[in-house]
């Protein structure tokens, strides 16, 4: 009887979870794609009355093109990510891989010449999705060179954590526990779809693992640690080679 009171607790809970990211998601799909049909309805009048006999505003509607395609690729983006984030709720296929592979496969996809990858992360093989976990770093990577405003960014390991640091803008310790709920954007002023941190949350709690970030303040960096210690079990499978 507790066992079925404790999961009708649990289902409620999910239930309610999933209430409120979906009245999220369609707030924001809603305020994306209602800029790009307004942008679309002005350049629309601006057509008509050119055809009318009207002179065609050129400069007015280049105004509007300009603003209309990143208006339209944040719309594109959050619908992209909203389905990651869908797919991440699943359970990973968990195997032994090179740890320091994964981080410098997903260091390439970024591209940035401001990544450092310390000696220290290792070749250990650490029990992981090949498909979902890279995803996972990628957004804390990414996020990491945004924030780091052209600064170095660190990935280091030890004692069981990987720690990618940035030496940017900083979190406000008041936000540092909001950071990664879903489409809650710390930064106001820097583009976004506020899915990114709470997709890599997902992935890494579905591994079983811990994610977190650290911060002493505005302008003072911040860093995302993932601890790859588990409830049931080590994480370290085995050795893939030398560091």
């Amino acid at each position: 009887m507790a066992d079925l009171v404790r999961a009708h607790v649990d289902l409620e809970e999910r239930y309610k979870k999933l209430e409120m990211f979906s009245h999220s998601a369609a707030h924001t799909l809603k305020t994306d794609w209602q800029g790009v049909s307004l942008l679309v309805d002005e350049l629309s009048a601006l057509m008509e009355e050119s055809r009318d006999g009207g002179e065609l505003p050129v400069e007015d509607i280049m105004a509007l093109l300009a603003e209309l395609g990143p208006r339209a690729a944040k719309g594109v983006q959050t619908v992209r990510d909203l389905l990651v984030y869908a797919m991440a709720t699943g359970k990973p296929h968990l195997e032994p891989l090179s740890l320091r592979d994964v981080v410098q496969g997903v260091v390439a996809r970024v591209g940035s010449p401001t990544i450092r990858v310390a000696d220290d992360v290792p070749h250990d093989e650490i029990r992981l999705d090949g498909n979902t976990f890279p995803v996972a770093l990628l957004q804390l990577v990414e996020n990491a060179v945004k924030y780091g405003e052209g600064r170095p960014v660190e990935i280091s390991y030890a004692n069981g954590k990987l720690r990618v640091q940035d030496h940017g803008r900083g979190i406000p310790l008041e936000s540092l526990q909001q950071i990664f709920v879903v489409f809650k954007r710390i930064a106001k002023d820097v583009s976004g779809t506020g899915l990114g941190l709470a997709i890599a949350k997902q992935i890494i709690d579905a591994h079983g693992y811990h994610v977190w970030a650290e911060s002493e303040g505005q302008g003072k960096g911040s860093a995302f640690v993932i601890d790859f210690g588990q409830i049931d079990g080590p994480a370290i499978a085995g050795k893939a080679g030398g560091a």
